[in-house]
């Protein structure tokens, strides 16, 4: 039996706002017009924007860069990806009042009216969001409705609930201008990582992290310098995003970049991108093969301008969401990490400069299942590993040691840890970005103790 969750706060929050429904329109316009936005990661100066465009273009006047983020604020608005589904969503969260509203739209290349959605109110819980309905829009007053963890202006981490359940929606938010498209003065690098869906969690051929250049001129978004690679280093070769030509459009959930379609073996897929103001993109596109369309999600993190410091990133407390199909059949769990961190404890193992220790713990059974607030066992060890010296941000040889009960590894692959339990490490691909001041993490890769993929979305407390 599903427990109820305690009641959250009594304020209550206006109905989630209609979906997006203007037309999409494949024409941008030039910026023009000044606005007090620079370069991510150069100096501040002024930026452009449109006055007239029903698709509008704010671009950044730093050379190479995109326009400055904005200062942050109490009351933010973001537009996201469904990891597990390939929608968007629209997401406001506001902490003066501490009320928030949710609502999952059609995403790229799908059919279909809104999905599920959610207003209320929300409280700390477990160093998260605890949101619980008040309009009964989710089956009831006091229902609960999801969790959240953000770095405020810069990224949420959305898992949703509905009918007072734990579903398997696990959005990556951003915050996008509500008045245009951000563009490059030039061009700027990102890396990107894909979660794939369960069909293709074989690793040998399957794109799992990509870099590209994005560059924008006379209204057209181009992509270059694309390569893409399987856990390992080796060129992928299925599963591929298809990066093309992009134009402003009004997407599902606000501004996006959406790309001209790229035959792929079961049709054609289309890639659509959020690209928040912070320099975190979340997109969604058609991942095509045995003649079947599949949606599928990419995170992507503009690459700073010099290497990120790995002692910093190390020196955090993380805390955020762990998928993996095969282990929990998509639900989202809570996951946690860091020395310092109240929520981890009895590590196994002794953290070091390039390591972050932690754990996950069940989301549903916490939830519904009575037990008290979390804590995990610090029993799992992400190795960073280097980073790649061509692209900032990314560590592509990163390694995650974790318990292999059913001794799935192989032997190289498995040790024995201090609890005397059987452990194993594997390879997993890292990527580490900075939104004000506070780090990110996101970390994707084939889990061999489980037999399907997994990602970690992680942001510092």
């Amino acid at each position: 039996m599903r427990l109820k969750p305690p009641a959250a706060l009594p304020e209550v929050l206006a109905p989630v706002p209609a979906a997006w429904n203007r037309p999409r329109i494949l024409a941008c316009v030039l910026a023009a017009g000044a606005m007090a936005l620079a370069g991510c990661g150069g100096a501040s100066s002024s930026s452009s924007a449109a006055s007239s465009s029903a698709d509008p273009v704010i671009v950044g006047t730093q050379a190479n860069s995109l326009p400055t983020p904005p200062a942050q604020t109490d009351v933010n608005r973001y537009v996201g990806i469904d990891l597990n589904g390939g929608t968007s969503w629209n997401v406001s969260i506001s902490h003066p009042d501490q009320t928030f509203s949710y609502q999952q739209l059609q995403g790229a290349g799908t059919q279909g009216a809104a999905g599920s959605s959610s207003a209320g109110d929300f409280s700390s819980a477990s160093d998260m969001e605890y949101l619980a309905d008040m309009t009964g829009q989710s089956g009831g007053p006091n229902t609960f409705a999801g969790l959240n963890a953000e770095i405020e202006s810069g990224v949420s981490l959305l898992a949703d609930g509905s009918n007072g359940s734990w579903i398997e929606d696990s959005v990556v938010a951003v915050p996008v201008p509500r008045t245009g498209c951000l563009a490059p003065n030039g061009s700027v690098g990102i890396d990107f990582l894909e979660f794939p869906p369960p069909a293709s969690s074989t690793p040998t051929t399957n794109t799992l992290y990509a870099y590209a250049n994005l560059a924008y001129k006379n209204g057209t978004f181009s992509y270059s310098n694309v390569a893409q690679y399987v856990v390992g280093g080796a060129s992928a070769s299925t599963y591929t995003i298809p990066f093309a030509d992009s134009y402003c459009i009004v997407g599902e959930a606000g501004y996006a970049l959406e790309g001209t379609p790229v035959s792929v073996p079961a049709g054609t897929s289309t890639l659509e991108v959020y690209l928040g103001s912070s320099g975190v993109l979340a997109g969604t596109f058609n991942l095509g093969s045995s003649g079947t369309l599949t949606p599928g999600a990419i995170i992507g993190i503009v690459q700073p301008a010099q290497a990120v410091d790995l002692s910093a990133v190390t020196a955090g407390t993380y805390k955020g969401l762990y998928l993996n199909y095969g282990l929990t059949g998509g639900y989202p769990d809570l996951a946690y990490f860091g020395r310092a961190s109240a929520w981890v404890t009895e590590p196994v193992s002794n953290q070091t400069g390039s390591t972050v220790i932690g754990g996950w713990v069940d989301g549903y059974q916490w939830l519904f299942g009575g037990v008290p607030l979390p804590t995990v066992t610090g029993n799992t060890v992400i190795d960073f590993g280097a980073q790649d010296s061509s692209h900032a941000g990314m560590f592509p040889y990163a390694t995650i040691t974790e318990q292999d009960p059913s001794n799935l590894c192989s032997a190289s692959q498995q040790s024995v840890g201090s609890d005397g339990n059987t452990y194993c490490t594997f390879p997993v691909v890292a990527m580490v970005g900075e939104s004000y001041g506070k780090y990110m993490i996101f970390i994707a890769g084939p889990e061999p103790t489980v037999g399907s993929p997994l990602f970690y979305e992680l942001v510092q407390d």
